[in-house]
């Protein structure tokens, strides 16, 4: 299994060549958002379920990134005690 941790890592010595990088793709993919967005409302699919959908996917692949790191349990849990919090 790969080390997602050190090919994650925020302490990588070009940090700035990493932020370039970031934006380049980013940008990249956004501008690519009517490429396969457009044939899909063209077959009918409506526009709240096509967000629905983009953003369901987006979440889930976020959610595991984050499992594979460890970083979502810690925070669910931290959330959790916060919620469930009671006040005197």
């Amino acid at each position: 299994m790969p080390n997602f941790a050190a090919v994650f890592s925020m302490e990588k010595k070009n940090t700035l060549h990493w932020g370039y990088i970031a934006g380049i793709v980013s940008g990249i993919t956004y501008g690519m958002n009517p490429l396969f967005g457009v044939p899909v409302i063209n077959k009918g699919l409506d526009v709240n379920s096509l967000l629905f959908y983009r953003y369901g996917v987006a979440t889930l692949l976020i959610f595991t990134l984050n499992v594979a790191l460890g970083v979502a349990l810690i925070l669910f849990a931290i959330l959790f005690m916060i919620l469930t919090e009671k006040k005197a």
